[in-house]
């Protein structure tokens, strides 16, 4: 392999069939791709993942993050009876409004939440979580987010979700926020189809910006993109397009002492939107790939925790 096809393996994140990995497999993962997600299918028991996980970076000829999708509520793939059933992020949203539980109040328990999901993951050799949802439960129509979200309301929204990754993060496990810049009001799932949401720039930077943007200058791990069109920015889906990307560091930049923001990572592109837009652009060209390409999140110092206060940059 020359420079050019190290880097770009480096960008790749791949799924594997079942609990063991196949001859075929590692041979991918020798190529030196940056990462293997895990689904229902690769997860058995405790035991099964973390030999899954050391075969897997055994085999690996640098560096390989382990990943997975544990939410909470109805997306989490490792589940009972082997591990813990954690509440959705709505639970959470809704413990926060009411003033909290058993003495501690909403941040606490995200927090908490975040500290022990990260115990279990990080026992199976787990090193990059894809959570916590940061899209607001602004569209009771919505197929995807619903209970995934934690809140109706964008601030509520940023500071339990950055309590959550920060947590996540002191555990050593890599959070990631998505689906950036917004999937909570779509009618559409983008695993389908390509969603187009038509609001002005001014409704976007008070509802659906406010937790990326609070993420991004907590300066957690990664955050995840959306195949969804924003028009008020451009006609390209937000995965690929440089004025949407562009955004994070923008709201960042212009504020002292801040940690930049870490690594971008695509939903997965073998959803409808992608395949759409990709019949003309050709933007990924791997059938393997499930969120590809990706960039490797960095391992990042937990942050000073910051206000979830947010404005539009100037």
């Amino acid at each position: 392999m020359d420079e050019f096809d190290r880097q770009a393996a480096r960008c790749v994140f791949v799924g594997i069939q079942g609990t063991t990995p196949t001859s075929a497999e590692l041979d991918l993962v020798r190529r030196g791709v940056g990462g293997v997600i895990l689904f229902k299918r690769n997860i058995e028991d405790p035991a099964q993942v973390a030999e899954l996980s050391r075969t897997l970076k055994a085999a690996a000829p640098g560096p390989l993050l382990i990943c997975v999708d544990q939410e909470g509520g109805r997306v989490q793939r490792l589940r009972p009876p082997h591990w813990t059933a954690w509440p959705s992020m709505r639970r959470i949203g809704d413990i926060d409004r009411h003033g909290g539980i058993d003495g501690l109040n909403g941040t606490a328990v995200a927090e908490k939440v975040g500290e022990l999901m990260a115990r279990e993951l990080s026992a199976c050799g787990i090193d990059l979580d894809f959570a916590p949802v940061l899209d607001v439960d602004t569209n009771p129509a919505n197929p995807v987010i619903g209970d995934r979200s934690f809140s109706r309301d964008p601030r509520r929204v940023a500071r339990l979700g950055v309590a959550l990754a920060q947590a996540l993060e002191r555990g050593g496990v890599a959070s990631c926020g998505k689906h950036y810049p917004g999937h909570g009001d779509t009618s559409q799932d983008s695993h389908v189809t390509l969603p187009r949401l038509a609001f002005d720039t001014v409704r976007l930077w008070e509802v659906e910006l406010v937790p990326f943007v609070a993420a991004a200058r907590a300066g957690i791990a990664s955050v995840m993109t959306a195949h969804i069109r924003f028009e008020a920015f451009d006609q390209l889906p937000a995965t690929l397009s440089p004025v949407t990307l562009g955004m994070l560091r923008k709201s960042t930049s212009t504020i002292p002492s801040t940690p930049s923001p870490g690594a971008l990572a695509p939903d997965r592109c073998r959803g409808g939107a992608w395949r759409s837009r990709a019949r003309a652009s050709r933007p990924c060209r791997s059938s393997r790939a499930r969120r590809a390409p990706s960039i490797p999140a960095r391992r990042r110092r937990p942050a000073t925790p910051r206000s979830t206060g947010v404005s539009r940059p100037r």
